[in-house]
Parts: structure tokens; sequence; C-alpha cells
């Protein structure tokens, strides 16, 4: 990655899903890899779009996670996340 800078935001809008296993599936592995990468700035914003209507369910984050924001806009769910532990 040497001279290459990191992005503020990064957005993500996969296909979706009819259950909560299959958006988490999607969701964990994209998260490991952007922190792996260290491809996101460190004050950036890590952006998923899924469908709405399942917010119920908490997700273990990988560590260097936190969620900064889950809203739902009709039938759409946006969640926001940021590096590090503390919101």
């Amino acid at each position: 990655r040497a001279g290459r800078e990191a992005y503020d935001v990064i957005y993500a809008d996969p296909p979706y899903v009819d259950n909560r296993a299959g958006e988490e599936e999607a969701l964990l592995p994209l998260l490991e890899a952007i922190g792996e990468g260290d491809v996101l700035a460190r004050d950036g914003v890590f952006v998923y779009e899924s469908a709405g209507g399942r917010r119920a369910q908490v997700v273990e984050l990988p560590e260097g996670w936190r969620e900064v924001m889950d809203r739902e806009y009709g039938r759409t769910r946006l969640r926001v996340f940021g590096r590090g532990e503390d919101g």
C-alpha cells in the first residue's frame, strides 16, 4: 500500500438476501477485509446497505470495529461502521 491514500468512505450494497444469516455472512468478511487491507482512513466510515426490517439481532463485530449508526429508510437498512472500540 505504500504511496496510496486510504478512503474516507467505503460503501457496500451487496444483493439483498432473504435471511439475517445471509446478510451477516456478507457483512463480516467485508469488515475483516477492509480492516486487514488498511484501505479505510483512521476517521473513515464503512457504509453497508441491506434489506430493512431485521434490526433486532445484534452481531458481534470483528475486533477494531464499532457501529456508528443503524437506520432504516423504508425497506432499506443503512449501517455505518467506524474503526475503534469506542462510539
